[in-house]
């Protein structure tokens, strides 16, 4: 029987690939829609666990994301660092700049300083340079998205010559890094040449990196130096996901990708419903002649149902095949680096699609079980 619903499902041709179009763009918007929508929220946590060593953020009380930077006494540092239970503590700046080439183009940066001696939250993975250059005169770190921007075409290489501020320093060292929020080019320094290159001002200190000891409890020590300094003290992943949740609750990205994805539900399900609801119709005479030579009602929602299983599969694989090679040729795209289609949103869409395939499916199978097999010798 199945063979026979596939075949009456093949021979409307129009409807059939309307009905398979209509899956494959529903979930190719919800694939793509929805990774996007992911990949930027994680782009807004990914400078907190770029700092792989320290346990806990330092930061001033009315700070709410990564972004936001209210500056810190130097005093600050020396007072957290005197908490019980404290490994170590350095300085962490976080600031933007205006880094000019040799051409005299102007480009806004991402400046980050890290720990002159230790260089705790500097990258690792470096594709052109050693870490310990940073520590040279005059030097910093730039990322291969950053370095491509500037000067696109041009193979990666250290020494080139920029001016940040009217300051001149060396690139030693490209990097490779993950993406944040706001995709400047990135540049490391130390602390203190991070200081040199910025306008001088009363407070310069963003964060204070913490590592507890290793017999400490983390969420002991962060109370600790919320009640010694007055500052507030949190972990990594509740930093992360509170610059995540001031994206969500602060920005119109929520409502912009959830409007695309309910209108793709909807589309989808409109789509699918309708042309199936249609396609049966058109094929009354058909199941009625079947109902006429003895075809139970059992084997006609079998029919209807696997040809509702045939289109939503044929459907899904063509939409998440096409979500799936929009990241890849998109990854030498800066704007949708570190995009990627998630197997959570895959099994989410894969979830969905049954339920609109069920609802197609029960929508077109109710005129056929109430068909009066009679309508085949009507004329």
């Amino acid at each position: 029987m199945l063979s026979i619903a596939f075949r009456m499902l093949a021979g409307d041709r129009l409807k059939y690939l309307g009905l398979i179009f209509g899956v494959a763009f529903a979930t190719l918007l919800l694939a793509q829609q929805g990774s996007i929508f992911v990949g930027l929220l994680s782009r807004a946590a990914n400078p907190v666990y770029d700092v792989l060593d320290a346990q806990l953020w330092v930061m001033d009380s009315r700070v709410k994301y990564i972004e936001e930077v209210e500056r810190l006494r130097d005093v600050d540092l020396l007072r957290v660092r005197s908490v019980h239970g404290v490994e170590w503590a350095v300085p962490y700046y976080r600031g933007v700049g205006i880094a000019r080439t040799e051409r005299d183009e102007a480009k806004q940066v991402l400046l980050l300083g890290v720990d002159d001696s230790s260089l705790v939250g500097a990258p690792r993975k470096l594709l052109v340079g050693n870490l310990q250059d940073l520590q040279s005169p005059d030097s910093v770190l730039m990322d291969s998205a950053g370095f491509n921007a500037i000067w696109p075409g041009e193979p990666l290489a250290a020494g080139k010559i920029i001016e940040i501020n009217d300051r001149r320093v060396r690139i030693a060292g490209i990097f490779e890094g993950s993406v944040p929020f706001a995709t400047f080019p990135i540049i490391y320094a130390t602390y203190g040449q991070a200081l040199e290159l910025v306008p001088p001002t009363r407070t310069k200190l963003p964060f204070v990196l913490v590592r507890v000891n290793q017999n400490a409890d983390v969420n002991q020590v962060a109370q600790a130096i919320r009640d010694r300094t007055g500052l507030t003290a949190i972990t990594t992943e509740d930093f992360a996901w509170r610059s995540v949740l001031y994206i969500l609750n602060n920005t119109g990205i929520p409502q912009s990708f959830g409007t695309v994805i309910i209108l793709g539900i909807i589309v989808g399900a409109v789509i699918v419903g309708l042309t199936f609801y249609q396609f049966v119709s058109d094929n009354l005479r058909q199941f009625g002649v079947l109902k006429a030579i003895g075809v139970s009602n059992i084997q006609i929602i079998g029919m209807v149902t696997g040809q509702a299983i045939l289109i939503g599969l044929i459907g899904y694989g063509l939409g998440i095949g096409a979500a799936t090679g929009f990241f890849i040729f998109g990854k030498g795209v800066v704007a949708l680096q570190d995009f990627y289609l998630l197997w959570q949103i895959s099994i989410g869409i894969a979830i969905l699609l049954v339920f609109i395939m069920i609802l197609a499916t029960a929508v077109g199978v109710r005129r056929v079980l109430v068909l009066d097999p009679a309508v085949v010798f009507k004329g």
